[in-house]
């Protein structure tokens, strides 16, 4: 509503694709401080995807000696099938097993360190986020200083038939970001979803297949 009055502009920044999408009429995509591209918001959301989420890659690699926080630095990522072992596709069914390998080194063991991903579509609307602590808030006091590696399962039994992204996430909790997910560009894992199920041809987002039973009174 405050961008109803007469004569009144707001300028909202984000990155969040589905609140741009409800709030705004007119986009501006910025690449390193100056203006990429202008329009409508759209197909300014378009060419942000386009141009910022397109790379269709199943493992990342860090390329420098740059640390990511004092705390910890991310060395790499990847998919893994599920034997656990690197994929060799992109194209994946929802009945299939696929994780995701987080690598890092610790500087410091810190008990406040979360470290996860966030699941976007292909519009870049967030489905689900998940953190090292979700089923083991133990879980830090056992990492090591120095190369660490986690893995935890990507639920895509749930996903329909569509291009999907995965996004690096970390913070100090509570506190600050030291990856944020809906700013991340680089550290991006993506793969296509083919669903063949009954769900999937439904208006939603995501397709899960939930056993139901009939009971007679």
């Amino acid at each position: 509503d405050v961008s109803k009055g007469e004569g009144r502009t707001v300028l909202f920044v984000s990155h969040n694709m589905d609140s741009l999408r409800k709030l705004c009429t007119k986009g501006l995509v910025l690449k390193q401080g100056a203006i990429h591209y202008s329009g409508d918001i759209v197909s300014s959301i378009n060419h942000y995807l386009e141009a910022y989420f397109d790379k269709q890659q199943t493992s990342w690699v860090k390329k420098d000696n740059k640390k990511d926080a004092p705390e910890i630095t991310f060395t790499g990522m990847q998919l893994l099938d599920g034997n656990l072992q690197p994929v060799s596709t992109e194209v994946f069914s929802n009945t299939d097993k696929l994780f995701l390998q987080i690598r890092f080194d610790c500087h410091e063991i810190a008990s406040n360190i979360t470290i996860g991903y966030w699941l976007f579509n292909d519009a870049g609307v967030p489905l689900y986020q998940s953190e090292q602590s979700d089923a083991d808030a133990q879980i830090n006091r056992r990492m090591t200083l120095g190369d660490n590696s986690l893995i935890a399962e990507v639920n895509i039994a749930i996903l329909k038939t569509g291009k999907y992204r995965l996004a690096l996430s970390s913070s100090v909790k509570n506190v600050k970001w030291i990856v944020s997910p809906t700013q991340e560009v680089e550290r991006i894992l993506s793969f296509d979803i083919v669903n063949e199920s009954v769900s999937c041809a439904r208006e939603v987002m995501i397709a899960p297949s939930i056993q139901w039973n009939l009971k007679k009174q």
